[in-house]
């Protein structure tokens, strides 16, 4: 127990600005004389300040952000509900408005999601300029950059991507040749931090099965929850709960995951399964069928295959709702999705996806494809204010959003144990992009084809991308060159 407090205690004091307070509300310091604020939720003196002007005015200027849907609009500036988070991201637009005499409008395309990217184009290629920022999908809208519709924001007015609200090491993973910015990852939304990827699993019932979920946290923090961790403690969940005699969707299992699930691929990049790397110019390089891929793409088969895995490809388990009503014992989601089970009866927990064995160094925590970022237009005409909007922005949602949605809506109001507070930070912490995976689709699904392996139990990716290689790595070439010319 001294071991596991020293360590959480010292992710505490590690941890970025918005992690600062502890479950209990302790108040951290870090380096340079910068203070955490007391109640980062509701504090008027913010911990970071930006280095924008203080007399910087845009006359009324008003900035048009182009959205997919009115949900995705909400996510930048939604109406006051006495929801903490929607209010401290209304609070937070109202302030940036009142500070740069400007306006924030969001604007929903509420079109089909099919028809989302065409739309885009169109209007990236028209010049009538109506909208000044982008808020999309890394998956879908990522390789429109090397198509150069969008600017290069490296080196733009006001914005300064060495601050901490910026992720800055995620942004460089997303570039075509790492050294330009055309997409931002920050604070000005929680997207991606809700985005981000984890284990959940039932307390009272690992309890029931396994021991004490005081001793799995243990392993996570001790750095040894592995694959075959996992594989030992889903022993003896299996109940025939139904009493049918036949495994079926009505038993109760270890975990599952549904035909085509993006856990697939999460499980084999946490296994230090990359499907990319960057050579001495910082250019990535497809890796194809190394070792590692191979490996973790059998362990993963591998997993599906056990007494204790549901995997019905045709009569799937409608997974979020068998972990709420306790049929699962595990499953493999996102942080956001803690919202859909505050309401469970059982108690649970969050942890990272495991390791492939102890002797990786760190977890690999990866985030969901569909993250949300923003571009500008590459004929924007209103550079210098977009900008100056989405530095205020994340300066402050770094201050006031990300603390409201982690320490309040996570760490409060959804997690319900301390232990797995500190677990998020570990998640936090430990965010990485592949290449590879941000441009899948641009490149004949190279990371997701996985799922179709797994799905037949059948892992054939060293012939497959021994066929394909040539023409993939030629796409890539393509990429950078087209990057060298933007």
């Amino acid at each position: 127990m001294k071991k596991l407090s020293a360590l959480i205690a010292l992710s505490a004091l590690t941890a970025s600005v918005m992690i600062l307070q502890s479950c209990g509300g302790t108040d951290a310091a870090e380096g340079g004389g910068v203070t955490a604020a007391a109640d980062a939720g509701t504090s008027s003196e913010p911990s970071y300040i930006d280095d924008l002007p203080a007399d910087l005015d845009f006359g009324g200027e008003t900035v048009n952000i182009l959205c997919w849907a009115d949900g995705h609009a909400k996510e930048i500036y939604p109406p006051q509900s006495g929801d903490v988070v929607d209010d401290a991201l209304f609070e937070r637009c109202v302030n940036v408005e009142e500070r740069l005499d400007l306006k924030l409008v969001t604007t929903p395309l509420n079109i089909e999601f099919t028809d989302y990217l065409g739309a885009v184009k169109k209007i990236l290629l028209s010049d009538e300029n109506a909208y000044d920022a982008i808020y999309m999908w890394q998956y879908d809208f990522a390789p429109l950059a090397v198509d150069g519709f969008f600017l290069d924001l490296s080196d733009a007015p006001y914005l300064d991507l060495t601050k901490p609200w910026w992720a800055v090491d995620y942004m460089k993973s997303v570039s075509v040749n790492g050294d330009r910015a055309y997409f931002l990852f920050g604070d000005y939304t929680v997207s991606m931090l809700g985005k981000t990827t984890c284990f959940m699993f039932n307390k009272d019932m690992y309890a029931d099965v396994a021991g004490d979920p005081n001793g799995l946290y243990g392993t996570v923090l001790d750095g040894v929850w592995t694959y075959d961790r996992l594989l030992s403690v889903m022993n003896g969940y299996y109940s025939d709960v139904n009493g049918d005699g036949v495994k079926d969707k009505g038993d109760r299992y270890g975990m599952t995951f549904s035909s085509g699930a993006s856990t697939v691929e999460y499980m084999i990049m946490s296994m230090e399964g990359s499907f990319s790397s960057r050579d001495e110019n910082g250019l990535p390089v497809l890796t194809g069928a190394t070792e590692r891929v191979v490996n973790a793409i059998d362990r993963v088969i591998a997993l599906t295959q056990t007494d204790n895995f549901y995997f019905g490809k045709d009569d799937p388990i409608g997974t979020d709702n068998a972990f709420a009503a306790g049929q699962l014992g595990f499953v493999a989601g996102d942080i956001e999705d803690a919202d859909y089970f505050r309401k469970m009866e059982d108690e649970f927990g969050v942890i990272p996806y495991p390791k492939y064995d102890e002797s990786q160094k760190s977890y690999i925590t990866n985030v969901h494809d569909m993250v949300m970022m923003t571009a500008l237009p590459a004929n924007c005409t209103k550079v210098e204010a977009v900008c100056a909007a989405f530095e205020a922005m994340c300066s402050e949602g770094y201050r006031s959003v990300a603390p409201a949605y982690y320490e309040i809506a996570l760490k409060t109001k959804y997690i319900r144990d301390d232990i797995s507070c500190q677990v998020l930070d570990l998640l936090h912490d430990t965010r990485y992009a592949d290449f590879a995976y941000v441009y899948n689709y641009g490149l004949e699904s190279v990371v997701t084809i996985t799922r179709n392996m797994v799905d037949r139990g059948s892992n054939n990716y060293t012939s497959w991308f021994a066929r394909n290689e040539s023409r993939l790595k030629g796409k890539v070439d393509k990429m950078i060159q087209k990057a060298a010319s933007t």
